[in-house]
Parts: structure tokens; C-alpha cells; sequence
């Protein structure tokens, strides 16, 4: 399992996460259904490199070692019954 990392929704908890996972070498994948201002801020930052990809919907078929779902408490379980019925993580 390669170290790759899932983040569901990129507000402000989101934008946490993702801080404190982008200086290390991880290939990080972040799934944002809505083109906010935080999407575009952070694709002309310093931050922004090759190894991070915005998905407007959860991926298929892939592995990830970890997966954060930085969502309302209504849609988190929608959305993780939904990633866990295709996809693969070690931890959640």
C-alpha cells in the first residue's frame, strides 16, 4: 500500500489536515465537491505540488493508508459507506 491519503471535504478542518500532511512526503488526494475559494487558494500557494489531485467525487478502486472525512456529521456517514463500498484504507 503506497502511502497515499484521502481527505473528504476541504474546509476549514479539512485545510487542517492537509497542513499538517503536506510537508511530508505523502501523495495526497482530496475530494471537494464545490469549486470554493479554498480549492483556488490553495492551487496558487506554495503548498500546491504534484503529488496532491482534487477529485469532485470519490475515486474508485484505489488504496489509501489513510482516509479523513473532514465533513458535517450528515453527510460523513453517506460518504464513507460510499468510499468504503469501492475503495481500500488501512485506516479511517
Amino acid at each position: 500500500m503506497q502511502n497515499k491519503i484521502l481527505i473528504i471535504g476541504l474546509g476549514n478542518m479539512g485545510m487542517s489536515h492537509l497542513e499538517s500532511f503536506i510537508k511530508k512526503k505523502f501523495i495526497i488526494d482530496i475530494v471537494e465537491n464545490k469549486n470554493n475559494k479554498k480549492i483556488n487558494e490553495l492551487k496558487k500557494s506554495k503548498f500546491f505540488h504534484k503529488n496532491i489531485t482534487i477529485f469532485s467525487k470519490i475515486p474508485k478502486f484505489q488504496k489509501y493508508l489513510l482516509t479523513i472525512s473532514a465533513t458535517q456529521s450528515r453527510e460523513r456517514f453517506i460518504l464513507i459507506k460510499e468510499f468504503l463500498a469501492r475503495n481500500k484504507t488501512k485506516y479511517l
